[in-house]
Formats: C-alpha cells, structure tokens, sequence
C-alpha cells in the first residue's frame, strides 16, 4: 500500500492500494519506507521523455534500517498529440507499508 503527497502548480494526494515499495531491494515481509520523489516530464506530440528519483529509508520488522535510492528515466512514443507540448513537475514525499 503507497501513499503520495505533493504539491505544485496543483496539489495532489495519491493512493494505491497495490503501490510499490519505494525501496524495490527489500525483501522482508514487513516493513515500512518513508522517502521523497521528484518527477518531471516532458512530451512534444507523440514524442515524451523524463527523469523521475526517489530516496528515503526503510524500516524492517527486525529493527534494521536502510536507506534507499532509485533513479529513472522513461521515453517513448504515446498516440496522444494535443495539447502539442506538454510538461510536468511534481515532488513531494512518499510512504508505504507493506504487509
């Protein structure tokens, strides 16, 4: 279970209820992660690119604590054309516990 909150030239608050650990290394049956991303994303017609990272700590059930970084970069080609240029920026922190 992940939830998002952020806020910029909008506001949001995600939920999923099947969301990722932050943290995609950890593989104990309970834990919880609390972090930060940063997203921005850029796409001209069919054309899009971005860079998203995250970072934070995770909490194991055996009391261990690790800190976690992870790093994307997606591209491609969508069938959406208008509006013709689109853009976005989002940051905020990040929460997930795992049962």
């Amino acid at each position: 279970m992940s939830f998002r909150a952020g806020y910029g030239i909008g506001g949001g608050v995600g939920y999923d209820p099947n969301g990722t650990s932050p943290d995609p290394c950890n593989s104990d049956s309970s834990f919880s992660s609390i972090g930060a991303f940063a997203e921005g994303n850029l796409a001209i017609g069919p054309l899009y690119g971005g860079a998203n990272i995250n970072g934070g700590v995770t909490f194991k059930e055996s009391g261990e604590i690790s800190p976690y970084t992870n790093e994307s970069t997606p591209y491609g080609i969508t069938p959406k054309f208008k509006p013709l240029i689109r853009g976005s920026l989002s940051a905020g922190i990040e929460y997930t516990h795992y049962f």
